[in-house]
């Protein structure tokens, strides 16, 4: 099942408290789209994505990030299937490879 719905009220910083007395402040944002090409690779191990990596040192470059694992908190990755969650804490560096 892929149930669930979200939303964020996104605005300039100096309009956050107009909206709520507890903004968060976001340091980074990063997208990227890639041809997913990898099942198509016979060489392809389905153990990371590789638009993620990228999207995830973007962003930690951006946010002035270097250590994820000890400078990160709090994360929620999305589990479509349980595995996808693992692969992802590796891809986002929340873990090392082998050890999601």
């Amino acid at each position: 099942m892929s149930d669930g719905a979200a939303a964020a009220l996104i605005v300039r910083a100096e309009d956050a408290h107009r909206y709520t007395d507890r903004p968060i402040y976001i340091k980074a944002l990063s997208f990227v789209a890639g041809p997913a090409e990898g099942p198509l690779d016979p060489a392809y191990d389905y153990t990371t994505f590789t638009e993620g990596v990228r999207c995830a040192e973007d962003a930690y470059a951006q946010a002035g990030l270097k250590d994820p694992r000890t400078e990160i908190s709090m994360a929620e990755l999305h589990d479509c299937f349980t595995p996808t969650e693992l692969v992802l804490m590796e891809d986002l560096g929340f873990s090392e490879r082998g050890q999601g």
